[in-house]
This record gives structure tokens, C-alpha cells and sequence, in this order.
């Protein structure tokens, strides 16, 4: 009944003022783990550029490897940012996963009790 005396006078149903606000949490958290992503790879390329160097005392392998580093060294770098990359990347996803379902699941207990 409420919802529909809302309607009648131009406002939305509170059900739908609760979806329009989660949906822009979930835009928000979704933003939020995306940013940590990136950050968090860039942080881990960082130190395995510093542990690199201080255990071969050389540079990782660039881009566009010259001819004199050695393919061991092009693929364990390779390996290892990617492996690193994805485990940081695959973490984070997670935990902003468990935090949005734990909101949604305070979200309906809220509901509930009105």
C-alpha cells in the first residue's frame, strides 16, 4: 500500500530506493576494488624490481629484451610478476565480493526489521 501511494504522487517505492542504492554501492565497491587492483600490482612490480636487482644485481627484463638477456631470465620474470599480479588481483576480488555480500546481507536484515 505504502509503495503505491508513493507511486501515485511521482516517487519511487522504497524497495526501489533500496535497489537504486545498492546497485551505486555495488558501482562503488566495484570502482574501489578495480583502483586497489592496479595499485596493488604496481606496489608488487615495484619490490620484484627491487628484489630482482638486489639477487641478480641487473635490471628485470625490458620490454623489448636485447639479444644479450638470457630467455631464463625473460620468462622467470614473466612467470613471476604474472603469477604475483594474479593472486593480488585475485584477492582483492574476493574481499570486495565478501564485503559487498555482507552489506547486501545487513541491507535485507535492515528491511526486515522496518
Amino acid at each position: 500500500m505504502l509503495g503505491e501511494e508513493h507511486r501515485a504522487v511521482g516517487h519511487p517505492a522504497p524497495a526501489a530506493l533500496t535497489r537504486t542504492k545498492e546497485n551505486s554501492m555495488n558501482k562503488a565497491m566495484d570502482l574501489l576494488g578495480t583502483a586497489a587492483s592496479l595499485g596493488g600490482v604496481a606496489l608488487s612490480n615495484k619490490a620484484l624490481t627491487v628484489v630482482w636487482k638486489k639477487v641478480t644485481g641487473n635490471e628485470p627484463p625490458a620490454k623489448n629484451p636485447d639479444e644479450d638477456e638470457a630467455w631464463r631470465d625473460i620468462i622467470l620474470w614473466s612467470l613471476l610478476t604474472g603469477l604475483v599480479g594474479t593472486v593480488i588481483k585475485v584477492g582483492i576480488s574476493r574481499q570486495v565480493a565478501k564485503m559487498q555480500s555482507e552489506d547486501s546481507e545487513s541491507g535485507k536484515s535492515s528491511q526486515t526489521e522496518v
